[in-house]
């Protein structure tokens, strides 16, 4: 350690110094107690500019909870980074307190994601609006290394949308579509998953309209998933799963909304 009280000088030399060695030390010494706290990293990031560029270049996650924050200078800020969570409507609007026309649409997100985060392998929106085309675009750039979606309270996607996520989205280890408004035209979105997917340990469509779906679909995944953790589904008859009960060896939750 170095001892601050010796490295007080009397001219601005001395002093440049002694900050130069009180932002060399922690560096040094303490690279390991930077968390995931992302308050913490915040405050870590301000002290200095060192301490900025090694924030800048380890942070994997970050949180967005105002969806028409630059693209810009997220990319360059954290270009490594892996997770990301975004955020449209406040609370309110699950009370009908927001209108309809409010905003929050994910393409120019997912237009930046699928340019230049190279690293992104986990997205989650929150009550956001989603097209088709968005998914289309996410599952072409972001297909092959993509392993966590969540669409949470979501609206503006169909299975149409879902249909290319369950076929080019093979490393999908988590789907999470929970009280999302999605329009039905079929169930091969869930074909898809179940004939290309060998890896998803999380589906969850609960408190959603997604009725035709196929028993057997599910059965599939259950066979080919060996670590499907986690189903919750939209309302079914609990007769019609026995098979899927069979095959999903080591479920640790299941739920059906009734």
């Amino acid at each position: 350690m170095v001892d601050l009280t010796d490295s007080l000088g009397s001219d601005e030399d001395d002093f440049d110094a002694f900050m130069a060695d009180v932002r060399d030390v922690p560096i040094r010494t303490k690279p390991s107690m930077i968390k995931h706290d992302p308050r913490d990293r915040a405050t870590i990031s301000l002290v200095c500019r060192r301490w900025y560029e090694l924030d800048a270049s380890s942070r994997k996650h970050i949180t967005i909870a105002f969806c028409y924050t630059t693209t810009d200078r997220l990319r360059w800020r954290f270009p490594v980074l892996e997770s990301l969570k975004l955020k449209r409507k406040p609370r309110a609007a699950m009370f009908n307190l927001i209108p309809d026309d409010w905003g929050g649409y994910v393409t120019p997100w997912v237009n930046e994601i699928a340019e230049n985060f190279n690293c992104l392998k986990f997205l989650h929106f929150r009550r956001m609006i989603v097209r088709d085309t968005d998914l289309e675009v996410l599952a072409w750039s972001r297909g092959r290394v993509l392993q966590a979606l969540k669409l949470d309270k979501c609206s503006g996607f169909s299975t149409d949308g879902l249909f290319h996520i369950g076929s080019m989205c093979r490393q999908l280890r988590t789907l999470f579509l929970e009280e999302s408004s999605i329009v039905e035209r079929d169930g091969q979105w869930l074909h898809e998953i179940a004939m290309n997917n060998s890896v998803l340990e999380t589906l969850n469509f609960y408190m959603t309209d997604l009725v035709q779906v196929s028993f057997e679909d599910l059965e599939r995944i259950a066979r080919n998933c060996c670590n499907l953790t986690s189903m919750k589904v939209s309302d079914c008859e609990i007769l019609d799963l026995v098979g899927f009960f069979r095959a999903a060896s080591v479920l640790e939750e299941f739920c059906r909304w009734c």
